[in-house]
C-alpha cells in the first residue's frame, strides 16, 4: 500500500479539504478522489509523492436562463 494526498478545492483555487488514504494504485487513488467529490468542490488533485497524477472535476449543468 502507497500513501496518496488527495486535495481538494474550491473555484477560487484554495483547498477545502484533503487527506491521505493507502492505495493499492494509482487508479485505487484516483477512484477514492472521485468517490469523495462533492459538487461544493471545483475540483480535486491526487498526488503521490511530489508527483501529480490527476485532476478530477466538478461538471456543472449549465445555469438557466
Amino acid at each position: 500500500m502507497t500513501d496518496y494526498t488527495i486535495r481538494y478545492l474550491r473555484s477560487d483555487g484554495a483547498v477545502s479539504m484533503y487527506f491521505r488514504p493507502s492505495c493499492v494504485s494509482d487508479a485505487d487513488a484516483s477512484r477514492q478522489a472521485a468517490n469523495q467529490m462533492r459538487p461544493e468542490f471545483a475540483s480535486a488533485e491526487v498526488w503521490k509523492d511530489l508527483d501529480g497524477l490527476e485532476v478530477l472535476t466538478t461538471l456543472l449543468p449549465p445555469k438557466a436562463a
